[in-house]
């Protein structure tokens, strides 16, 4: 995944929150190659190429911020201060698309003496013990991937889009709102195993992100009925409230509410797949690694990774 600043070796992202989407995202990014969606290449230094100046980071942000601030001020465009509040909204995103970048590689260039410190310290155990598999990494919050441009980007464009999308999808009871600022810090694993293109980035996240919001709907009224339980208050105007966030993961939903009946079949089943799951993973841990670096240095997006004895294309 390109980053701004130095690479960080041996540096990953811990949230669990993330894991749900990784399978999901392999397996949409495979079908979107298939229909030859990597050979569009929207990474952040096409703009800049084409564009020129307009599209550098700082005007991109300046776009699309007005752009948001147009569409949260539709039906005051005739008063000075919705023009006024799309403006600052504009600057606002245009210094993030600047700022977040340079915080990420400061931190990043911090972790370097880290890292280089420990692998040297592992090679040493390892040639005393005589294993040379083992690896070590350094695991950091998802803060870190936040200020990367593609994820910044595709997160901030997929904002006017999930609010389209709950206003439109059938059955669909969810209007996320203040969730909507963390959408950079959820589309960072997809971002990453498009290899920062951000043209499929956003239809996967487009996708994933419209099975959150049915997840939403359906655990919204377990997720009320504990807030009320907790003593909170809920506005008058509100039937349910849920998070977009946390427990809407359709992973995550469904695992939740299969421990929450209580039925020791569903219970077996998420059990039962969690256990194939591992197994078939360890098994092909190397072809899956391969397959996911390859992806990552690919120009069209495409991978032909390869074990000795197995092949995945």
């Amino acid at each position: 995944m390109p980053k701004d600043g130095p690479p960080i070796p041996r540096v990953t992202i811990v949230q669990l929150h993330h894991v749900g989407s990784v399978p999901f995202a392999i397996g949409v990014n495979w079908v979107l190659n298939k229909l030859g969606a990597g050979k569009i290449n929207l990474s952040p230094e096409a703009p800049q190429k084409r564009l020129g100046i307009f599209g550098e980071p700082i005007s991109l942000g300046l776009i699309l911020g007005l752009l948001l601030g147009l569409l949260g001020n539709l039906k005051n465009l005739g008063t000075l201060a919705a023009w006024g509040q799309i403006a600052t909204v504009g600057i606002a995103t245009s210094a993030i698309m600047v700022i977040f970048p340079k915080v990420s590689s400061i931190f990043a260039q911090a972790f370097l003496p880290l890292t280089e410190t420990a692998k040297k310290n592992l090679k040493k155990s390892n040639s005393k013990s005589g294993d040379k598999t083992r690896e070590w990494y350094l695991g950091v919050n998802d803060a870190m991937g936040y200020g990367e441009t593609a994820t910044l980007t595709s997160g901030i464009l997929l904002i006017p889009i999930m609010v389209i999308l709950a206003l439109i999808l059938p059955g669909n009871q969810a209007l996320p709102l203040v969730d909507l600022i963390a959408l950079p810090f959820m589309i960072q694993a997809t971002v990453a195993i498009t290899n920062g293109n951000i043209f499929k980035s956003v239809i996967i996240g487009a996708i994933w992100f419209s099975l959150v919001l049915y997840a939403a709907t359906y655990t919204a009224p377990i997720f009320t009925e504990v807030a009320k339980g907790v003593g909170v208050t809920i506005p008058a105007e509100t039937l349910l409230i849920t998070s977009f966030g946390i427990l809407t993961s359709p992973v995550t939903a469904l695992i939740f509410l299969a421990f929450l009946s209580q039925s020791w079949i569903w219970i077996g089943l998420v059990l039962a797949i969690y256990a194939v799951s591992y197994f078939l993973f360890k098994r092909n841990k190397e072809t899956i690694v391969n397959y996911l670096e390859t992806s990552a240095t690919a120009a069209d997006g495409t991978a032909q990774a390869s074990t000795p004895d197995k092949q995945v294309g």
